[in-house]
């Protein structure tokens, strides 16, 4: 089961990371991540290692992106 969920989590972020190389929008990843981590129990992320701390990083990564995002679309 946990090589299964290893598997699955790779899958997405490479999806995502795939996402935002190809719209141009790095901001697609962390939002690609979050969506994977609202998906996940519990239990999953408990086995993935996917903390409510590692949440609030990706968080805290797509806010910066999409503020430098912002600063450069002003220049």
């Amino acid at each position: 089961a946990k090589k299964e969920l290893d598997s699955r989590n790779r899958a997405n972020i490479l999806s995502s990371l795939k996402q935002s190389q190809q719209s141009g929008d790095p901001t697609q990843l962390s939002l690609g991540i979050l969506q994977s981590y609202s998906a996940m129990s519990d239990e999953e992320r408990q086995a993935s290692g996917w903390s409510p701390s590692f949440r609030d990083n990706v968080l805290q990564n797509y806010k910066s992106t999409n503020n430098i995002l912002s600063m450069l679309q002003r220049s």
